[in-house]
């Protein structure tokens, strides 16, 4: 009913643990915020499993390498991302009793979680292409969408009204 990949959702694709450390300073009308977010580690597993054998002893999918002694390498098909730290800076001064003005950034140190492992042979221009050997779409997606995002550094400036 469910593959391997719609259990690791569940079991080992959300991180653990997640930290959050928040530092907010004030001083007259000047404000500074400062947020490290820390997520923890989390595994993807192929909805594919490289181990499932026919009845005669065989594999069911020879797209992977299962070696001479014929133990599967999980490395290019399951993945393990190491946890990550997100850190966001926001710097406002108050102009008015109504207006406060602010700019910032999120992910200052531009910060990209680990890529998807693109198996060799998936290659653009390869014709030995098979799309279950990764999750890369043949190198289109490098990123899962877990740990903090992946669209690195978002600076911005906005201007609050307090009615």
């Amino acid at each position: 009913m469910f593959d391997r990949n719609q259990i690791s959702l569940l079991e080992t694709y959300l991180p653990r643990n997640k930290w959050n450390l928040t530092a907010n300073y004030a001083i007259g009308k000047l404000n500074v915020n400062v947020r490290a977010v820390r997520f923890g580690e989390v595994s993807y597993i192929n909805s594919t499993d490289p181990n499932a054998k026919r009845a005669d002893g065989t594999y069911w999918n020879t797209a992977y390498y299962h070696g001479v002694d014929g133990k599967q390498d999980n490395t290019i098909i399951d993945q393990v991302f190491a946890p990550v730290w997100i850190t966001d800076v926001v710097v406002g001064y108050q102009i008015n009793k109504a207006v406060t003005a602010s700019i910032g950034a999120n992910n200052v140190f531009d910060v990209y979680p680990q890529q998807i492992n693109v198996d060799p042979r998936n290659a653009l221009g390869s014709i030995d292409y098979n799309s279950s050997r990764d999750a890369s779409n043949r190198g289109r997606q490098l990123y899962q969408p877990n740990q903090g995002g992946y669209n690195g550094r978002y600076v911005f400036g906005r201007v609050a009204l307090s009615f």
